[in-house]
C-alpha cells in the first residue's frame, strides 16, 4: 500500500506541492525506519535477558540435579552401609541362637538322661511298696469287717443322736412358751434382751432358758436349739428370731423362707419351687420341699421347724402340699 502511494507520489509533477508531498512521505519512511530499528532493538535486549534467565535456569536445573545425584549416592551409599550392618546382626544372632540350641540340646539330652534313671528308680521303688502292701494286705484282710462295722456302728449312732436332739428341740420349745406365758410381745422381749442389745449369746441364752424361765434343760438340747436359730456370721441369736421362735415357730420358718427367697430373687425363688412338681400336679412332698430349702436357700434348720410350716400348708395330713398354696404363705409372712 505504501510503495503504490510512493508510486503516486512520484508520477506526480514536480512543484513547490509536490516536493512538499514527498519529502512527508520520505519523512514517514524514515520514522518507520526507526520505530522498526527501536522495536528490533528492544526484541534483542529482551532476547538477550531471555537467554540469560535460560542460561541461569539451565546451571539451576545442573546444580539441582549433580545435588541430586550426590544425595542419591550418598543414600544409597548409607543404605548399603546399613544392610550389610543388619545383615551382620542378623548373622550373628542366628549363629549365636545355633549355638544356644546346641548347648540346650545338650542339656536336655542330660536332662532326658536323668529323668530316665530317676523313673526307672521310681518303678523299682513302687515294685517293692507294691509288693510290700501286698504282704500287709494279706496280714490285715481279716481286720476290714472290723473296720466297716466300726464305722457302719458310728455313723448310726452319729444319726440316732441327731434325731434324738432334734427331738428334743419342739418340746424344749413348748417348755419356754409355757415358761414365758404372761410375757407376750414387747414384755418378753425386754424381758430376755436384758442389755437391750437385740443380739444374744449362747451363755445369755443358756441364763435365760435355766434362771430366767427356770426350764431345766440338758446342754446339748440348747446348744442344738442356740445352733439352729443363731446367725452363721455373728454366731448370736436375734432377739425377734428368738421370740418369734417361743411364740410362734411355723411364723419364724415362714420369715426365715421369705428373707431367703428375696435374697435369691422371688421370680426365681418361684421357678426353682415349680419345678420341684416332677410329675407336674402342682404339689410337693417333704422331701422335695426339705431338698429344696437345704441347696437353693441355703438354710439349715431342724427338720422339725420345716415339717411345721409343712405341716401348716399341708393340712389335710396327705403328705403332699400345694405349691401355689405354700408359696402363698411364705410370702405374706
Amino acid at each position: 500500500h505504501d510503495r503504490r502511494n510512493l508510486a503516486a507520489i512520484t508520477d506526480l509533477p514536480v512543484s513547490t506541492g509536490g516536493r512538499s508531498m514527498f519529502t512527508d512521505a520520505h519523512t514517514f519512511m524514515d520514522n518507520a525506519m526507526a520505530e522498526l530499528c527501536r522495536i528490533h532493538a528492544m526484541l534483542e535486549t529482551n532476547e538477550a535477558g531471555h537467554q540469560t534467565a535460560m542460561d541461569e535456569l539451565r546451571r539451576d536445573i545442573d546444580s539441582e540435579v549433580a545435588e541430586s545425584r550426590e544425595a542419591t549416592n550418598r543414600f544409597r551409599h548409607e543404605f548399603d552401609r546399613m544392610v550389610h550392618a543388619r545383615c551382620q546382626v542378623v548373622a550373628d544372632g542366628l549363629e549365636a541362637m545355633e549355638s544356644c540350641q546346641r548347648i540346650g540340646n545338650h542339656s536336655q539330652d542330660k536332662a532326658l538322661e536323668r529323668l530316665d534313671t530317676e523313673v526307672a528308680t521310681v518303678r523299682r521303688s513302687l515294685c517293692k511298696v507294691s509288693g510290700r502292701w501286698s504282704k500287709v494286705k494279706e496280714r490285715n484282710a481279716d481286720r476290714d469287717d472290723l473296720y466297716k462295722g466300726h464305722a457302719r456302728t458310728t455313723r448310726r449312732a452319729t444319726q440316732a443322736r441327731k434325731t434324738a436332739l432334734q427331738e428334743l428341740i419342739e418340746p424344749l420349745r413348748l417348755r419356754l412358751k409355757e415358761a414365758a406365758d404372761g410375757l407376750q410381745g414387747g414384755r418378753l422381749g425386754r424381758f430376755i434382751d436384758v442389755d437391750g442389745s437385740g443380739l444374744i449369746r449362747f451363755d445369755e441364752f443358756r441364763s435365760i432358758v435355766h434362771r430366767q424361765l427356770q426350764v431345766d434343760a440338758p446342754e446339748e438340747s440348747l446348744q442344738l436349739l442356740f445352733g439352729s436359730l443363731a446367725d452363721d456370721m455373728t454366731g448370736r441369736i436375734s432377739l425377734a428370731e428368738l421370740v418369734d421362735f417361743i411364740t410362734d415357730p411355723t411364723l419364724r420358718m415362714r420369715r426365715r423362707l421369705r428373707r431367703a427367697a428375696e435374697k435369691v430373687g422371688w421370680l426365681e425363688f418361684e421357678d426353682v419351687v415349680r419345678k420341684m412338681s416332677k410329675d407336674g400336679s402342682g404339689k410337693i412332698v417333704f422331701s422335695e420341699f426339705k431338698l429344696m430349702v437345704r441347696t437353693k436357700l441355703k438354710l439349715h434348720d431342724s427338720n422339725t421347724d420345716l415339717q411345721l410350716l409343712f405341716r401348716s400348708v399341708d393340712r389335710a395330713g396327705f403328705g403332699a402340699a400345694s405349691i401355689e398354696e405354700l408359696l402363698d404363705s411364705i410370702r405374706g409372712a
